[in-house]
């Protein structure tokens, strides 16, 4: 597969999708890889900040489910913000803010669905992030919300570039098709063209019929 593909490259033919000559993988592949890890990045920030804000400022566990609820509502929101489409983008401003409201209900899910099933110890003393139940540590809750929401949120940009990529290239087409259909039928000033060359052909021969009457006077 790799080998046809790197042979359609070196003969020029266009590929759909388009294709790396060197590695002879799809761009839109490696552009999904490419947003699957900023996203982890990106997530790791958020929740890392949003635990560290946490715990230095009201201890290194929840003192409650509002709090938690609470926290992870907000850290939704602003992953919605910021991962895929920004929201300083000139054209995310009203996606980002679907993607916030998204991201807060997600958050409130996530902790019900941690709160439940979270409930396996977790030692984090060692960076003075607490000691308990992994529901209850800011530091594991926290982070793992904002990297799961910011990877969906970025594959689902990658989505959105390939949706409006390939409409643009409907688009495209038909100008393409109707150039061509141009050049191969015959254009008005081509049909004048052949009618001119006709009739001096024939003015040729009549004035070559002409003057052979003439000759043999």
């Amino acid at each position: 597969m790799m080998s046809s593909r790197l042979d359609a490259c070196a003969r020029g033919e266009t590929q759909r999708p388009l294709i790396d000559c060197k590695s002879g993988v799809p761009f839109e592949n490696s552009t999904m890889i490419v947003r699957f890890f900023k996203g982890l990045l990106l997530g790791a920030v958020i929740g890392l900040a949003a635990a560290a804000f946490m715990v230095g400022s009201s201890g290194a566990l929840f003192y409650s489910r509002s709090q938690a609820y609470l926290a992870c509502a907000v850290v939704g929101a602003i992953t919605g913000l910021v991962a895929g489409k920004p929201i300083w983008s000139a054209d995310g401003k009203v996606e980002a803010l679907v993607k916030a409201a998204f991201g807060a209900i997600g958050g409130l899910g996530f902790f019900f669905v941690a709160h439940l099933l979270g409930r396996m110890i977790v030692d984090l003393t060692m960076i003075r992030a607490g000691f308990g139940p992994a529901s209850r540590l800011p530091a594991v809750v926290l982070p793992s919300l904002a990297v799961l929401l910011s990877v969906i949120f970025e594959l689902d940009n990658t989505a959105g570039s390939k949706s409006n990529s390939a409409s643009a290239g409907a688009f495209g087409s038909a100008p393409t098709r109707v150039a061509s259909g141009a050049r191969v039928g015959a254009s008005p000033m081509g049909r004048g063209g052949s009618l001119g060359e006709a009739r001096g052909d024939r003015d040729e021969e009549g004035m070559a019929e002409s003057s052979g009457s003439r000759t043999r006077r």
